[in-house]
């Protein structure tokens, strides 16, 4: 058995995101042997963002749902445990949303989803995609205020304490970069 490494963030919103966001976290997993691990029932709806490789899920919590890949999911209002398949290495963003969250991102419901793993294209449309691959990367300070901060500094040290970088170092150096 060898010993890994685990890193993780959790943080609580911006003010101006509370309502549609209760937490997101980014996990950095890596060194472990492969295997398993159980996801826990949620209360919330909650969407994955693996940066380096699909989710393999092994084991749905509704029986009539086939295991398999996802590039990126959403999860419904949990009541039983998902077993995620693993190779000894996960990386990513995981953010739990509030009903209006829910409404206001994915355009449905909660209750759509009831207990449902859906990938997110499904949800966000093909379109969504093409449009963040092929839109121009927006300055730092617009997306500060675009999602609630106060202003670019308050961005830049909330991104460092998740992703232990500045967002233009990250930005630079991620493969998974945002244009």
């Amino acid at each position: 058995m060898r010993v890994g490494l685990s890193e993780g963030a959790v943080r609580r919103p911006a003010p101006l995101l509370r309502p549609y966001v209760r937490s997101y976290q980014g996990y950095r997993l890596s060194g472990f042997d492969a295997g398993e691990h159980v996801g826990l029932p949620s209360d919330s709806i909650t969407v994955i963002l693996p940066f380096d490789r699909p989710l393999r899920v092994v084991r749905p919590a509704v029986a009539d749902q086939a295991p398999g890949e996802f590039a990126a999911l959403a999860s419904g209002l949990g009541t039983a445990p998902v077993v995620m398949g693993h190779d000894g290495a996960e990386h990513g963003i995981q953010i739990s949303f509030t009903p209006a969250g829910t409404r206001a991102v994915l355009g449905v419901p909660p209750a759509a989803l009831g207990q449902w793993m859906v990938p997110l294209v499904d949800l966000l449309g093909s379109d969504a995609a093409e449009d963040t691959a092929e839109c121009e990367s927006p300055r730092l300070a617009d997306v500060a205020a675009r999602c609630g901060f106060y202003d670019q500094a308050h961005l830049a040290r909330e991104w460092r304490a998740l992703a232990g970088s500045a967002p233009s170092v990250w930005r630079r150096d991620e493969k998974f970069a945002f244009g």
